[in-house]
């Protein structure tokens, strides 16, 4: 028998919360995360609105000072000890294998343009050399097991909009294996122009086709997605190694299936797991993606099973979508709520979408994500 894997940890950076319980409250309460576009002008492109963390500060955060973090691994670094201190795991563990896996779609892009622009004005041999080691996909995963000491398995995925719920089922099957005994696994990403400009020139963020900017997960009139920043971390570990130690466990990872589209991830993590008591969607707007996982989900689970999608109050955040979504199932699984959706008329048919005014105790959920980026879907089911 292969031992369960459990969460005992959640650290949450998103646009309308940072911290678990900040982030889950928003979320149940409606709160958005979406406003004014700060970071630069885009009005060139016709756009206003983004999922920004603004006045975001890492330092509360680190275990010691640093000379340079990127945004995207500052945001990690964040997420990441917040989960290690809600687990209470004692790291470094040198001895112990304990491994990370990361989620990234763009990686640190903030470092590889300055990098970049640098050797274009100067040229290599004067382009600062400190940067470089910070434009790797894999640095945030290598900074982090140096900081915890984790000298396990180490996993980088940059599937898009799976990247980051992939790293976290890279985690749980290490820990199912044996390969390790505790994981941190999660999903990162910072906003920045270049990324925003290449959502906008792919067609995914909104007004895509006319009217307003929005996002309005399988809403009528949706019109694309509007692009946000977030990371959420998770200490994933054997069932056993918890339990000796004393650790509270968040939820059980009942079930998890990769596939290359909406419909055979649905049905692939069904096939290993009971129907859920609730789905959070990948949706996030689009007219022809939703209608898609719209259609998984009425076959998967049927036209009474409750579904909800985040992306409407923090935006599109990539490679941190799915373990964003984890982290608010989690938050409803312990708060006995599920997030509504942002509130208008729903345009699938035979979806039971979460409006506000919700009552139950769901003790089971299930996540998906994929979408932007991407040719990979990953779903997970939790159980409490």
């Amino acid at each position: 028998m292969t031992p369960d894997a459990v969460i005992t940890g959640c650290g949450v950076a998103a646009p309308n919360g940072l911290g678990r319980e900040a982030f889950g409250a928003a979320l149940r309460s409606g709160r958005s995360g979406l406003g004014d576009l700060v970071s630069f002008d885009a009005s060139d492109l016709g756009r206003e609105r983004a999922g920004e963390i603004t006045s975001f500060d890492a330092t509360p955060w680190l275990r010691a000072p640093k000379n340079y973090l990127d945004r995207n691994s500052a945001l990690a670094f964040a997420a990441a000890e917040m989960a290690v201190r809600e687990s209470g795991i004692v790291w470094p563990c040198l001895d112990r294998g304990h491994g990370v896996s990361v989620g990234t779609m763009a990686g640190n892009m903030e470092s590889l343009s300055a990098f970049c622009a640098r050797v274009a004005e100067k040229g290599p041999k004067l382009a600062p050399p400190f940067l470089f080691p910070h434009a790797y996909y894999n640095t945030t995963a290598g900074l982090l097991s140096i900081e915890y000491g984790l000298s396990g398995p180490h996993g980088q995925f940059c599937s898009g909009g799976a990247a980051g719920l992939e790293a976290v089922l890279f985690a749980a099957e290490a820990v199912r294996r044996g390969r390790a005994e505790a994981m941190l696994a999660g999903g990162v990403e910072a906003f920045h122009e270049k990324t925003f400009r290449l959502a906008v020139a792919r067609g995914w963020v909104s007004p895509s086709g006319g009217g307003a900017e929005s996002c309005r997960p399988f809403g009528a009139g949706r019109n694309g997605t509007i692009v946000g920043e977030g990371a959420a971390f998770f200490v994933i570990e054997s069932e056993a190694a918890a339990r000796a130690r004393g650790a509270r466990v968040l939820a059980r990872i009942a079930a998890t299936a990769t596939a290359a589209t909406a419909g055979e991830v649905y049905a692939a993590v069904l096939r290993q797991g009971d129907a859920p008591e609730a789905v959070f969607a990948a949706a996030a707007g689009s007219r022809e993606a939703d209608a898609v996982e719209g259609e998984a989900i009425r076959a998967a689970v049927g036209a009474t099973t409750p579904v909800t999608a985040i992306k409407g109050w923090i935006g599109e955040t990539f490679g941190a979508s799915g373990p964003l979504a984890l982290a608010a199932a989690l938050a409803g699984l312990e708060g006995g709520f599920l997030p509504p959706c942002v509130p208008g008329e729903c345009a699938i048919e035979g979806l039971q979408l979460v409006k506000d005014g919700w009552s139950g105790n769901p003790n089971s959920a299930l996540v998906a994500a994929g979408g932007p980026g991407s040719g990979t879907w990953c779903a997970v089911i939790l159980r409490r």
